[in-house]
């Protein structure tokens, strides 16, 4: 698991030489509880903040409903999400936020950062082209959740085709997902305890606007704008103090949906 490989290389292959952990870029938001809680991105982040090492999760947003991966090709988007993503990083590296409670002298353990710990998630959307770029914000995570993800597969029918990356993964050729070889050799009773991930994500991919909180890292996604989210190695957020940079500690007006300054 990208956990696992964090800590593998922390602590056995490059033990003492690693001071970032940088996970991603992951194709697919991590905003949200929904997803960032479930996200193997944010999860390797989370293990090396566990390790005491710092780190930050970076993932590229895109959906159905708005200027991205399914209706715009790549092309140079992706680089400028990753100059972005590179701006924000070192600005962070440069002055790490302060966490009184973070399990590492103080500061804060890690970032999620959508241009998707801090987590930072970055929108795939034309606006990375112009002059101006993104607005890049502090915020939240939006607290929310996910229904039924997967359904029982009927005995004899072949399984329906989806993304093998999951439903808010970028555009590739869908794959056929086969039943396992052990399925036929499950007593009788059990056949039919066979089940495939078919989740419905609409709700939480394509939220009314009125539902996202001001702030968190849904409403940013929401109006194109790249969150940086302060987080703790123990799926918890920091204090307020934490919406800041560490020269920026005690100023006015710290908040979720503050500007974030490149």
């Amino acid at each position: 698991t990208p956990a696992t490989c964090t800590n593998i290389a922390l602590h056995n292959l490059y033990p003492g030489q690693i001071d970032l952990v940088i996970s991603g870029p992951n194709y697919g938001r991590n905003t949200s509880s929904a997803f960032s809680l479930s996200s193997g991105t944010v999860g390797a982040a989370m293990s090396a903040c566990l390790s005491k090492t710092r780190s930050i999760a970076l993932s590229y947003a895109y959906d159905s409903g708005k200027a991205t991966f399914r209706s715009v090709p790549l092309g140079n988007l992706g680089d400028d999400a990753s100059a972005l993503g590179a701006k924000i990083i070192q600005k962070l590296w440069a002055d790490w936020g302060k966490d009184e409670e973070g399990i590492r002298d103080g500061e804060v353990d890690f970032y999620n950062d959508t241009p998707t710990p801090p987590p930072v998630n970055i929108p795939i959307v034309n606006e990375l082209r112009q002059p101006g770029g993104l607005d890049v914000i502090w915020t939240r995570v939006w607290r929310n959740n996910y229904g039924q993800l997967f359904k029982q597969k009927e005995v004899g029918k072949e399984s329906e085709l989806i993304r093998e990356a999951g439903p808010d993964s970028a555009p590739e050729p869908p794959i056929r997902i086969k039943a396992s070889s052990s399925d036929s050799e499950l007593p009788e009773a059990s056949n039919n305890l066979v089940f495939q991930f078919a989740p419905n994500l609409d709700a939480i991919v394509d939220p009314p606007v009125e539902s996202l909180p001001h702030g968190s890292d849904g409403w940013a996604m929401h109006f194109k704008k790249a969150s940086v989210t302060p987080l703790r190695g123990s799926f918890a957020e920091p204090l307020l103090e934490s919406l800041c940079l560490a020269t920026e500690s005690g100023a006015e007006g710290l908040g979720p949906g503050r500007e974030f300054k490149l």
